[in-house]
């Protein structure tokens, strides 16, 4: 136990010497991975008084599997996304979606494809705010699937404090970068390479579609990651689907 506070005390001086996303989200990894989670996925849903469309995401998910999710428009089936907001304590996918227990065949395979990207089980935290705002951290368990329930029954609380500290320091600068975003919107160039970028395309793909240089196109893609905040192409283009600037059909 003298482990577990000394590491949260860790966590949390490091995240009050740190005021920048990528720094954010960077200590939030590092540490989780301590405990044996592979990967986490940060979403702000809602925030009142914000004239923006969100959410807003900060993810390690495999960039391959970001893709996918975007390409085939996973966030209207994608059972975690839907019990979120209905829950006030974290769930483990393991208790609420069972494989041996689903019935709808979509939902099946969706978790499959998951599972080829070693994202078994995890631990999804509903957070939500005095004045209706709602964001959602989720944690992907490393390991087996016995190993990854162990994990995640061992640092469940752990894990929740964890994300309400990071939810704390990491959503006011979400926010703010999303309201820069809309000042400064992508323009019609980065809109179609990133809306490329969603379909699967690589820059030299995207450079034949559009009738430009492949340089050109690595260019229009790192403009829009520094107007999104976004670390990497995937992220951006995850961000750009979500603010409703690019669409993933």
């Amino acid at each position: 136990m003298q482990l577990v506070n000394a590491a949260i005390e860790t966590f949390i001086e490091r995240l009050k010497g740190t005021t920048d996303q990528e720094g954010l989200r960077d200590i939030f990894d590092a540490s989780s991975q301590k405990l044996g989670f592979r990967a986490f996925s940060y979403h702000m849903v809602k925030v009142v008084g914000v004239g923006m469309d969100l959410p807003v995401a900060v993810t390690t998910y495999p960039e391959e599997w970001v893709k996918r999710y975007i390409r085939k428009n996973y966030t209207s089936l994608d059972p975690v996304i839907g019990k979120g907001p209905k829950n006030l304590v974290p769930f483990s996918w393991g208790e609420e979606f069972n494989p041996s227990r689903l019935e709808d065949q979509k939902t099946k395979r969706f978790f499959s494809e998951a599972y080829d990207f070693k994202i078994r089980n995890g631990l999804s935290i509903p957070i939500h705010g005095h004045a209706g705002e709602f964001a959602q951290l989720t944690l992907v368990a490393d390991g087996s699937p016995k190993e990854a329930d162990k994990t995640i029954a061992e640092h469940r609380f752990t894990a929740h404090l964890m994300a309400m500290y990071y939810h704390q320091a990491a959503g006011g600068i979400l926010v703010e970068q999303a309201t820069k975003t809309i000042k400064s919107p992508i323009t019609p160039r980065e809109r179609d390479v990133l809306r490329w970028a969603a379909k699967g395309k690589t820059a030299w793909e995207i450079a034949e579609i559009l009738g430009i240089g492949e340089t050109t196109v690595i260019y229009y893609v790192e403009n829009a990651k520094k107007k999104l905040g976004a670390a990497s192409r995937a992220e951006a283009v995850v961000k750009a689907i979500y603010k409703g600037l690019i669409h993933a059909d």
